[in-house]
């Protein structure tokens, strides 16, 4: 009972902090597209996935609102992290991430972070990253400083199969002289790719041995239908949860019900239920425990956007001696793009009126451009003379919505949108410096583009 009890409570935090992964820095943008694709949002129908690409830290975050073919791909330069001093009630200033690389891709390559004494900055930990061929996430090497250099601490390894799906992550810890397995996560996959068994494995007396595993079935429209809990008791696997999930005609998850297995049979614990506005954001999810023959109310997580559908607050309180007490509460600010710029934490005292611990960060960035999938072909317009000196012409055999040109950095240099939807533009370029440029013109519907060379 005492382990079904650590689960129930495992569950409730997974599932809060599931909600409120948008709320960090190191996140997409999550909009209504998740709540269209539930079976994507592994951890919030009480699966842990980790290892996979979407478990690790993002640095690039993509403005998916534009409709042209480029759009802003924001690059961190770097973070500064505070914490809440109790004492003072002020923001103290805790840590930074610095020296943030990328590859051609916007993948994060490797970044610094350093503490702050109090006095001087102070190098802590460095992480670097590979990726394969197709941008999945192949290793993550973790180095601590030891007060003159670098040493290596940690890694974790994946492998992947020819669909991008994550087969096997490994953790390993290095030990002075070589690496020493820690944890194995190993992953199996239906005929459509959606993740049907995840099993993870400890390292002992130079042997992988289970520790757990999830089951998971889905309805006819890929949603997740149940996760199925197991833990290993060294000769078979045994039932500890089931969690149920319900969705509406839309396929957007209504309800989960969390089950408990008590000795021979199911038996219902805990369920989430929730609610959306008209967008398909996520209002709010109520949890409720099953308690004395009735559901009672056991927490809730309230959820915030602006008007373009970014989180902006995320408020998590506690059903305590009949009312609604403040638990955790994350506050999201965003520009004129939608790019996430900072972010703050707060927790609150059992009585929700005094902030007892927090977190803020602030992220100072630079942007590039994205070619969207959009992109359709070259044939569609003609720009001449090409290569050119400096003045060219396009033309198209429908009207001309919009222009944006592009240097070989991905910075926009020019726009237009043609008040007589004209089908023939002349544009001179001979004031900017020999190069490649990308075209992209816009028919209203469509985008389509072409390399250009200035000589």
């Amino acid at each position: 009972m005492k382990t079904t009890l650590v689960f129930i409570a495992l569950l409730f935090v997974v599932d809060i902090f599931a909600q409120v992964e948008g709320s960090t820095p190191y996140q997409r943008n999550h909009t209504a597209s998740n709540m269209i694709a539930p079976h994507h949002d592994w951890m919030s129908v009480g699966i842990h996935v980790p290892g996979s690409q979407a478990a690790n830290v993002w640095f690039s975050q993509k403005n998916e609102n534009l409709p042209m073919a480029y759009t802003p791909v924001q690059l961190y330069d770097s973070i500064y992290f505070w914490t809440w001093d109790t004492d003072f009630e002020v923001w103290k200033l805790n840590a930074k991430h610095i020296d943030i690389f990328y590859d051609a891709a916007y993948n994060r390559t490797r970044f610094t972070k350093q503490a702050w004494t109090g006095v001087t900055w102070q190098n802590q930990n460095q992480f670097q990253y590979s990726y394969n061929g197709h941008n999945n996430l192949t290793s993550n090497i973790r180095m601590d400083w030891d007060g003159q250099q670098w040493i290596l601490a940690s890694q974790s390894i994946s492998d992947y199969d020819e669909h991008g799906n994550l087969l096997d992550n490994i953790n390993q810890n290095w030990n002075g002289t070589n690496w020493e397995n820690l944890t194995r996560y190993q992953y199996a996959y239906d005929s459509v790719d959606n993740l049907i068994q995840l099993e993870s494995h400890s390292w002992s007396a130079g042997q992988w041995e289970s520790i757990l595993r999830y089951m998971i079935t889905y309805d006819t429209a890929s949603n997740i239908a149940s996760s199925l809990y197991q833990t290993w008791n060294e000769t078979d696997w045994k039932n500890e949860s089931l969690l149920v999930h319900t969705y509406d005609d839309l396929n957007i998850r209504t309800r989960s019900i969390n089950h408990i297995w008590n000795f021979n049979f199911w038996e219902e614990a805990y369920q989430n239920l929730y609610t959306y506005d008209a967008s398909f954001n996520l209002l709010q999810r109520l949890g409720l425990r099953w308690q004395n023959n009735s559901w009672q109310n056991a927490d809730r997580v309230i959820f915030t956007y602006d008007d373009f559908g970014n989180s902006t607050a995320t408020k998590i309180e506690l059903w305590i001696i009949e009312t609604w007490v403040p638990f955790l509460q994350y506050l999201s600010t965003y520009d004129a793009d939608h790019l996430l710029t900072a972010t703050s934490t707060r927790k609150y005292s059992f009585d929700g009126t005094d902030v007892i611990s927090g977190d803020s960060t602030y992220i100072y960035f630079h942007t590039t451009t994205s070619v969207e999938a959009a992109i359709q072909s070259v044939e569609a317009f003609t720009v001449y003379p090409n290569p050119g000196n400096g003045k060219i012409n396009i033309t198209c055999p429908e009207a001309i919505r919009g222009i944006e040109i592009y240097n070989i950095m991905g910075e926009r240099i020019y726009i237009a949108t043609p008040a007589d939807k004209a089908s023939f533009i002349e544009i001179d370029l001979s004031g900017y410096s020999p190069g490649i440029f990308m075209v992209a013109v816009y028919n209203g519907s469509k985008v389509f583009t072409q390399k250009i060379i200035l000589q």
